[in-house]
């Protein structure tokens, strides 16, 4: 060996259980140079490209022969097949190849028997060390997911075919790669989770000029401070209550106010300023609200002026998306809930023409690290997003008390250009909802109302990014292609509900009766039909 340097392998034998074999020499001071290979009964003897198999007394047989003569050819053929799958190793690398992927034996790790193992073809032959996309040192992890898909993207992810690229390993061995092994879908929403919370208590008060309204987490039923007994908290509840939300709107001139919502979005915030009066549904939500992916609000200021007949707000908001599924990663536990923060910002114009109620909207949203909600790996570069949301909604006040409403949302979302992505990626989404009510049906002040909807969903496109899709060895560089992985779903989530609002027994009281076909835009999913009923008390 020592005379060959590091481009020697000493082959020892072991039998068909990785039993060394007793006729075979020990690994012994050269451990680290030594590979085990199969040298016992070996089979066979060809003639003419047939097994040879002959006859005795006792009947046919077939010669099987022993012997580290047998065990070192697998080495030199696993040698020369490796040097011909990857023309671009050096002896060195082949040796170095082969003594690191052998599958231990023997004592653990480099013993005086085994020395590094038995051979393993199959390991030697797969990628080894840090994977990087080929043209480049961007970083490609095998097996961890590539991109979760978000609620308005569906089931996109399930119809997407073969996206191929090209890995390196740490021996600049090319691999094909599909992109498309690592997508991972959005999981369906549970609309009834988040309506009925039960853990809450509101706190309410208004005047002409100041408005308050509070949600407070872990309700009891014994009062201890002043403050306590409105929230009727008991006394290791008062202590440890929190704030869940906190709305305010202050009138700061005749024709201007000025709200700020803690732990709430601007949409509610926008349209009790603008004196909107709309119906209440559990579970089929409004358009406006919509931006594709659940979400956690910090905080929301909105600021409207009245001129004339018109009034203008604008509006800001701040808080998390949550991804729509969770991911596989080393670096995470399994079933980890990630958030990403994200931004909006919002104009919008309301005007009554008699019965006639409209609003017109434009919303920027900015998102720092997912796109529309969604995740893409680093390796992708595809690291957020800014979208553009036209929003219309209009209310009709018809004769004995009915109201027809009817709201649309149009997206426009555009991936920003970093990384992999490639110019001209981007896609439109939309949502809309269409609802009749009645108010003062069985009691005064409860209303009955229907509301038909299509939560958010990414209607065209996607995004593209610039891959390796080969490599040549002889000039050891790539060529790139353009692919494209679209983000329409298949499925189309459509909501229905009937709700009841009213008062029951000195509280607010609801029914609702929710159908929704292909949950969460999931085309294979069965369809969800429920019930749900709430009540509750403000202090």
């Amino acid at each position: 060996r020592a005379a060959g340097l590091t481009n020697v392998i000493i082959v020892g034998s072991v039998d068909e259980g990785n039993n060394f074999s007793s006729f075979s020499q020990r690994a012994g001071s050269q451990a680290q140079w030594f590979l085990s290979a199969r040298g016992e009964r070996i089979c066979c003897v060809y003639e003419n490209g047939q097994i040879f198999v002959g006859m005795d007394d006792q009947g046919a047989f077939r010669l099987l022969f022993s012997g580290t003569s047998f065990a070192a050819p697998q080495v030199a053929g696993a040698v020369a097949l490796l040097g011909q799958a990857f023309p671009n190793l050096t002896g060195q690398q082949i040796v170095q190849i082969l003594l690191e992927s052998a599958r231990d034996a023997g004592d653990t790790g480099i013993d005086t028997t085994y020395g590094r193992g038995v051979l393993d073809i199959a390991r030697a032959f797969q990628p080894a060390g840090t994977t990087t996309l080929a043209g480049g040192t961007t970083r490609m992890r095998i097996g961890s997911d590539t991109a979760v898909a978000s609620p308005a993207m569906g089931d996109a992810f399930a119809s997407t075919g073969p996206v191929n690229t090209i890995l390196l390993d740490k021996y600049k061995r090319a691999y094909e790669y599909d992109v498309a092994a690592g997508l991972r879908g959005a999981a369906p929403q549970g609309r009834l989770h988040g309506a009925l919370d039960v853990r809450q208590r509101h706190v309410a008060a208004s005047s002409e000029a100041l408005s308050l309204a509070f949600t407070i987490a872990d309700p009891g039923n014994r009062p201890r401070s002043e403050w306590s007994r409105q929230l009727r908290l008991t006394p290791e509840q008062a202590e440890g209550a929190r704030l869940l939300a906190a709305r305010v709107a202050s009138r700061i001139a005749p024709d201007t106010q000025l709200g700020f919502a803690l732990g709430e979005g601007a949409y509610g915030l926008t349209a009790q300023l603008q004196g909107q009066s709309r119906p209440a549904f559990l579970i089929a939500g409004e358009p406006g609200n919509e931006f594709g992916f659940a979400r956690s609000s910090d905080t929301g200021l909105v600021l409207r002026r009245q001129f004339g007949d018109l009034g203008l707000s604008l509006s800001a908001e701040s808080g998390e998306a949550w991804l729509g599924n969770w991911r596989r990663d080393d670096s995470l536990m399994p079933g980890t809930g990630e958030r990403s923060p994200y931004r909006s910002f919002a104009i919008s114009g309301d005007r009554s023409l008699g019965p006639l109620d409209l609003v017109l909207g434009l919303t920027w949203m900015q998102e720092d690290e997912t796109v529309l909600g969604a995740y893409f790996a680093d390796s992708l570069g595809a690291r957020g997003a800014d979208s553009l949301f036209i929003d219309a909604s209009a209310a009709f006040q018809l004769p004995d008390q009915w109201r027809l409403g009817a709201g649309y949302r149009h997206g426009f979302t555009q991936p920003r250009e970093t990384g992999l992505v490639a110019a001209g990626s981007g896609f439109a989404s939309n949502s809309w909802s269409l609802d009749l009510s009645r108010s003062n049906v069985f009691q005064s002040a409860d209303s009955l109302g229907f509301r038909i909807s299509q939560p958010l969903r990414v209607a065209s496109g996607g995004i593209s990014f610039d891959i390796p899709v080969s490599y040549s060895y002889a000039t050891q560089s790539a060529t790139f292609d353009t692919r494209t992985i679209s983000l329409r779903p298949t499925g189309r989530e459509m909501i229905g509900e009937m709700s009841w609002r009213g008062t029951l027994w000195t509280g607010e009281a609801g029914a609702s009766v929710y159908y929704r076909s292909d949950p969460g835009h999931h085309a294979a999913l069965p369809n969800d039909a429920g019930v749900a009923l709430s009540w509750r008390r403000r202090f």
